[in-house]
């Protein structure tokens, strides 16, 4: 009997005889790391079973969506010699995401399936324009954090 621990992905499809598409690594892996938030939550998981992430952070389904990069335009393709498109790029960025830290994208809202800022402002309370003034505030401060930075830079040369 095959279990989901035994599994080894190699790429992630819609359903049943349906060719792999690279969106759906984000769609299935998204669904199992709501779960794992869950799991976690309710205290279900067992130290003994894998985190449900690790049935699709598979070193396989990566590499697929990687050959699915267009070589010359960038962006990716829902199959490997597909054309590149939004959805597809969007998608694959969003998995690697979550797959794999070490690339240092943005991290995402799996359960809305944006960026985390936005996430985080789609659950605040704030309005818009709060918001707006606190990223203004901090960008202000970094740019004077850099300000600094080459001030110093220059008293030291």
């Amino acid at each position: 009997m095959t279990t989901p621990a035994t599994l080894t992905p190699t790429a992630t499809q819609g359903r049943c005889n349906k060719p792999a598409d690279t969106c759906y690594s984000f769609w299935v892996g998204g669904g199992l790391h709501i779960l794992e938030q869950y799991l976690k939550k309710t205290a279900v998981a067992s130290s003994s079973s894998p985190p449900p992430d690790d049935l699709l952070a598979s070193k396989n389904v990566i590499d697929f969506i990687l050959q699915c990069q267009h070589p010359v335009f960038g962006g990716f393709g829902k199959l490997e010699e597909a054309p590149p498109d939004v959805l597809h790029t969007f998608y694959s960025l969003c998995y690697l995401s979550m797959s794999k830290p070490d690339l240092k994208l943005a991290q995402v809202d799996v359960e809305f399936g944006v960026s985390r800022r936005v996430g985080d402002f789609i659950r605040s309370d704030d309005s818009y324009e709060d918001i707006m003034a606190k990223e203004s505030a901090k960008r202000a401060a970094k740019q004077a954090d850099a300000a600094k930075q080459v001030d110093t830079a220059k008293d030291n040369a």
